[in-house]
């Protein structure tokens, strides 16, 4: 993990209407009020992530470097929203390392919360992640430049249960370079 001073000095160097330009190509939004999906590659953790000179930094901070200011040495950027590739300024806040751990019990995201503290943490499975066949993206394709009304890539992922980011795959056919996709 990069330290958050060390992406602070990183960002110091970077040329902002480059880093904006990189951001925006790999950002889809549907309105200012809604998540801003990162669409770049991610991090095991599910944090949008992107390098720069070699140093990885997380894509919800260089949203909040680009759109808001300067991140405060020890300060965190935290997800109002809970979507960790969300890259919304207006989803995030900073905050101290105690507010995001005072945040997770709130919301009930801390894992483990209900159980004994001294109990052995069970072996991690990753589930399958849900995935199109290159019949059913095109489908979807079709379907969205057929329909007037343009249903939201969000809606169209609920339907398909699939994240946002493989129905934007499926709409502007991106699927067909595999068999299939993951989410």
């Amino acid at each position: 993990m990069t330290s958050p001073n060390l992406m602070g000095m990183v960002m110091k160097h970077l040329d902002r209407a480059e880093a904006l330009r990189l951001f925006e190509q790999r950002t889809y939004r549907e309105g200012p009020e809604d998540c801003w999906i990162w669409l770049g590659s991610t991090n095991p953790k599910g944090y949008g992530t992107l390098s720069c000179r070699g140093v990885p930094l997380k894509a919800h901070r260089v949203s909040w470097w680009l759109f808001k200011g300067e991140i405060p040495s020890g300060l965190f950027v935290l997800h109002r929203c809970d979507v960790r590739d969300c890259v919304n300024p207006n989803h995030l806040f900073l905050g101290t390392h105690q507010d995001n751990m005072d945040d997770m019990r709130k919301k009930q995201r801390a894992k483990n919360q209900f159980t004994c503290p001294t109990a052995k943490p069970r072996k991690k499975v990753r589930p399958r992640l849900p995935s199109l066949t290159n019949e059913q993206a095109s489908k979807i394709e079709q379907f969205y430049k057929d329909n007037i009304s343009k249903p939201t890539l969000l809606e169209l992922s609920i339907l398909y249960g699939v994240s946002v980011t493989t129905i934007f795959r499926a709409v502007y056919g991106n699927h067909h370079k595999a068999e299939n996709f993951m989410v």
